[in-house]
């Protein structure tokens, strides 16, 4: 994503740029290109948050492009905590946040909470919903358990030109909801289809289509064979395979580091898709010295959401072997299917990055599993492996969007419609002072009009004293 600087006053800004080109544009030092918010909801000032991303307040935010609806600003007073989560927003009825969107695509929307007691709300006690597009993201969601660390909601979306915006929802149970911070931006880099193969709970394969018509909720983001990844190229958090790794993972070994960056195809995959540490590191089968592994499967098991369909994203780069078309392995969904990854058949260089899309149904056991192993009848060496693997969660839709406060509106006027008013309004004083005095003069002429007092009162009065004489 590429970061414009400005270093332009305010009012050049207005010179420069049309008002309805972003509200980050006029209260921000730093500006994205359109359709990159990154809100410091509440606060006053730019909040310097990791890879030297600014999020910029959202306080007096009245422009076409961007609302924040009726609410209320709370502030943490630790010193210990990050800037961006020492404020808060406010919501004690339905409320949400308006933004003005120029590009259809995929974007990301992440959603940062960090609850704390002040002196205007408590933050542990708020239990609410939060929809956007037609779907549920979070319902009665709260962080009553006092989480010392701020909890990160992340979502792709696919949103059309025009309004959008995130509702919060304060439920029956709770007299408010709150957001510290808001990322919103577009990442068609991910490279999200419409379509997919479908692995329904029965394990029955079949075609997915409208993929890009969902909510996805991320749920997890691994990094096989290699380190805890805190911010990639889209601020994405990637965890080690380890803890999800079933028994006997003394078969597991990771594989070599590639110290070189991986062959991009842009075809198959860019480090948007996934970032080169996913690529360069790899969970592998242990294998002996005839380089062929000595057990023959590895599988992972991850908690997921029971009976949900969930969008599945594996990634693969061979880093494994030395020359090329000399693995294939099995990949397992569960038990009961299989696909067989021919990484030569895809691309024809090694440490090339692609990936394969599936739609998952999990079953009622709240976990899915995903497991690797040799094929012995296609390989010329015994092993498998896996470089990343993200599961989303499909959000359930939402009911009838709830009526909400109106949003906020500037009342300040500009210095030219202000001196407009005044003479306008002087104006009005002296014309009506006239209409008094003649009035006045001329009772003794009851017919005549308003209109002959104002235009031609005069003239005919100095006429008549004339003819008179």
């Amino acid at each position: 994503m590429e970061m414009v600087h400005s270093y332009k006053t305010l009012s050049q800004l207005r010179l420069l740029l049309p008002l309805r080109f972003s509200l980050l544009l006029l209260l921000s030092s730093v500006y994205t290109v359109a359709d990159e918010y990154f809100i410091n909801c509440g606060a006053s000032s730019n909040a310097s948050f990791y890879n030297n991303r600014d999020f910029v307040p959202d306080i007096n935010s009245n422009f076409p492009s961007f609302s924040t609806g009726k609410s209320e600003q709370v502030s943490n007073t630790s010193a210990s905590t990050h800037e961006l989560y020492q404020t808060a927003r406010v919501y004690r009825q339905p409320c949400s946040y308006r933004f003005e969107i120029k590009q259809k695509g995929t974007y990301i929307v992440r959603l940062h909470f960090f609850a704390y007691l002040s002196l205007a709300a408590n933050l542990y006690d708020a239990l609410f919903n939060v929809s956007a597009s037609g779907f549920s993201l979070l319902t009665n969601f709260s962080i009553r358990n006092g989480s010392s660390s701020p909890v990160i909601k992340e979502f792709l979306l696919t949103i059309p030109q025009g309004k959008f915006r995130i509702q919060f929802i304060p439920s029956q149970d709770s007299s408010l909801a709150f957001v510290n911070a808001i990322e919103l931006f577009l990442a068609n880099e991910i490279r999200i289809t419409d379509y997919a193969p479908h692995v329904s709970s029965a394990r029955n394969v079949s075609n997915y289509t409208g993929l890009l018509s969902q909510a996805l909720h991320t749920i997890h983001r691994i990094n096989f064979g290699g380190r805890q990844i805190d911010y990639d190229e889209l601020w994405r958090k990637w965890v080690a395979d380890d803890n999800y790794l079933m028994p006997n993972n003394d078969s597991a070994e990771n594989s070599t580091h590639y110290s070189q960056t991986p062959i991009y195809d842009p075809a198959l995959a860019t480090n948007y898709t996934a970032p080169d540490d996913v690529y360069q590191t790899a969970k592998q089968l242990k294998t002996g010295a005839n380089g062929n592994a000595s057990l023959l499967n590895l599988t992972w098991r991850f908690p997921v959401s029971k009976n949900t369909s969930h969008f599945v994203r594996v990634h693969f780069c061979d880093i494994v072997t030395k020359t090329p078309n000399d693995i294939v392995f099995n990949l397992y969904l569960y038990s009961n299917y299989d696909e067989l990854i021919d990484p030569y058949n895809i691309t024809k260089n090694s440490a090339t990055p692609f990936f394969i899309d599936y739609v998952v149904d999990s079953d009622d056991s709240g976990f899915t599993n995903f497991s690797i192993s040799p094929s012995e009848h296609d390989s010329r060496i015994l092993n498998a492996f896996l470089n990343g693997l993200e599961i989303m969660e499909f959000m359930k839709t939402s009911g009838p969007i709830l009526d909400e406060c109106e949003p906020v509106t500037n009342k300040k006027h500009s210095p030219v419609i202000m001196i407009i008013g005044s003479v306008c309004g002087g104006a009005f004083v002296i014309l009506m002072t006239v209409v008094a005095l003649r009035l006045k003069c001329r009772k003794s002429v009851p017919d005549q009009s308003l209109t002959e007092l104002l235009f031609g009162g005069l003239i005919l009065n100095r006429l008549t004293e004339g003819s008179a004489n």
